[in-house]
């Protein structure tokens, strides 16, 4: 074997051991360690039904759910957080109020990825990714 050849060979073999460049992080394709944030808004305080997914991407629900703060707009809001522990974390929520006005909005690591709103009686706001 040539010297050109075995260094052909090693340089092959540490590229497998060392894998692919590291990734990093992505709003787009939120995984494992990254922070997701829901926050619902409405313009009633009680009576909203809220769904997301949660840190091990499955679905949450809560029923007649009750939005403890008030924006300076009148409106109530409320959030739902955590840490992933999910290798591919969905990220869809949404409220349907129990008024006359919903929205929600949806981040992942401070990075806002998604946000609506809806008006009529018993509207639903849907937020995600694909916003």
């Amino acid at each position: 074997m040539n010297i050109f050849r075995i260094t052909a060979i090693a340089v092959a073999l540490l590229a497998g051991l060392c894998g692919a460049a590291p990734s990093y992080a992505s709003t787009d394709d939120p995984t494992v360690g990254d922070t997701v944030v829901y926050t619902f808004y409405s313009d009633v305080p009680g009576g909203n039904g809220l769904t997301w997914f949660n840190a091990d991407g499955d679905i949450s629900q809560l029923e007649s759910a009750n939005l403890p703060r008030v924006a300076s707009n009148g409106r109530y809001w409320g959030t739902e957080s955590f840490t992933s522990r999910s290798t591919y974390q969905p990220v869809v929520g949404s409220i349907q109020t129990g008024g006359y006005f919903a929205g929600c909005t949806v981040s992942v690591d401070g990075t806002v990825i998604g946000t609506k709103t809806a008006t009529g009686r018993f509207a639903i706001a849907s937020c995600s990714s694909d916003d």
